[in-house]
């Protein structure tokens, strides 16, 4: 009896150790293809190998940006960035860096944006989609052609992104707001709680499926 009960408390022990750890990492990659170090407490994010045609796809167990930032490294040589100082090259890029950055929730929890979100070496289009739903509130955009905040699912083929597919998830933006240069919100709902900074805001909520080729939207019909 005595044996059992040991062997419960240090299971329950190791349960909330790894319990811990699991919420101490903001960022969980879901496979091997995209990794995630951290340069001065920063995070900072070697993205994976893009396509010919400049795609790289970055699938996550989890994705939130807190308070001290993001990076995501799309440089072929050493880089200076702003929140982090000098940082390495991206092994990952070989011989080109990437024109657009997905990066796709595969877990069940939603999104928390609270942060800045910078790319270092070429600027690109960036994609954060989780159909459980984005909350965003600080979170800054640097050097990022077009952000698209979006809780649709991808749909691919070998080379490209084709489309977003929307049928449920709620963006949020919250009291601290955000800033962006471009910035483009594709959710089944969207709530707006504080000012959003941006030269262009495009915002196309409901079911709907967007073409990334054509920017052209179709309505979905959900039962």
């Amino acid at each position: 009896m005595k044996n059992f009960k040991t062997f419960t408390k240090i299971s329950t022990l190791t349960l909330l150790v790894s319990t811990n750890l699991a919420f101490a990492n903001d960022i969980i990659p879901n496979d091997f293809n995209t990794q995630v170090n951290q340069v001065n407490n920063i995070p900072v994010i070697n993205i994976a190998t893009p396509t010919l045609n400049g795609m790289s796809r970055n699938t996550y167990k989890e994705f939130n940006v807190s308070e001290k930032g993001v990076i995501f490294n799309n440089s072929i040589d050493s880089v200076n960035s702003q929140l982090a100082g000098q940082l390495e090259k991206n092994h990952n890029l070989k011989d080109r860096t990437a024109g657009l950055i997905i990066n796709e929730v595969v877990g069940g929890n939603q999104s928390q944006l609270k942060g800045a979100i910078e790319i270092v070496g070429e600027d690109a289009k960036l994609v954060i989609t989780n159909p459980n739903g984005v909350f965003i509130d600080g979170a800054k955009f640097i050097n990022i052609r077009e952000s698209f905040i979006s809780t649709g699912k991808p749909v691919f083929n070998k080379k490209d992104l084709l489309s977003l597919e929307v049928t449920k998830g709620k963006v949020t933006i919250g009291e601290k707001g955000l800033d962006s240069d471009n910035l483009v919100v594709f959710s089944r709902s969207l709530q707006v709680n504080g000012k959003i900074n941006a030269y262009t805001i495009t915002a196309m909520i409901g079911p709907n499926s967007m073409s990334m080729k054509a920017g052209v939207t179709h309505e979905i019909l959900v039962g």
